[in-house]
């Protein structure tokens, strides 16, 4: 059927949890891209309150990257906004 699929995933939220800031970012970069402020944060040219909140935005990454219904929105989302 055209408008069915099944999915297999093994989520090991102990590896996930052991990333740093970096690895995390990087991840998501391959499915989204960066707001100015992660790239400023990554590069070290932030002040505290914009470190702060870079945080805050990659612990959201953090845990959407473990996270099987965020998952399966990102997946069904392209193929939903062709029809």
């Amino acid at each position: 059927m055209a408008n069915h699929y099944h999915v297999v995933l093994r989520v090991d939220k102990h590896q996930a949890n052991n990333w740093d800031d970096k690895t995390v970012a990087k991840h998501w970069r391959k499915l989204y891209n960066w707001p100015l402020l992660v790239r400023k944060y990554l590069k070290g040219e932030t002040s505290k309150a914009e470190t702060m909140k870079a945080q805050e935005i990659i612990q959201t990454w953090h845990e959407r990257l473990y996270d099987i219904s965020w998952f399966m929105v990102a997946l069904a989302h392209p193929c939903a906004s062709r029809h």
